[in-house]
């Protein structure tokens, strides 16, 4: 699931440099739901643009609502999954939680394994 809200869009050109459609809408988050639902919200790998609520706000406190963290934190809420992968916040670090990585890749090469 792509996207995320741009924190510099103030200095940016709609349609130029930045695009308002770059956050998923809703009718793209329950489609993510569905689909997920169909295999009983239990999946191997997940890739997105941003991280969930949680971890963005590791990075940055005052941008924790970030809308495509809040749908990604529900997300997170309802699945089981092996790792997950992320490039927003532009470095390498890696959060494992309860023996799960959500790993933030930028230059490294991660191995999906």
């Amino acid at each position: 699931m792509g996207g995320a809200e741009s924190t510099d869009k103030l200095y940016r050109q709609a349609y130029i440099n930045w695009w308002p459609e770059e956050v998923p809408s809703y009718k793209d988050y329950y489609n993510a739901l569905e689909n997920l639902e169909k295999y009983n919200f239990s999946i191997d790998y997940v890739l997105t643009h941003t991280a969930p609520k949680h971890i963005l706000q590791k990075y940055y406190d005052d941008r924790y609502n970030d809308p495509t963290a809040i749908m990604l934190e529900e997300i997170y809420k309802k699945i089981t999954y092996k790792k997950w992968y992320h490039g927003h916040m532009h470095e390498d670090i890696i959060y494992n939680e309860k023996d799960i990585d959500i790993i933030g890749v930028y230059e490294k090469n991660y191995i999906i394994s």
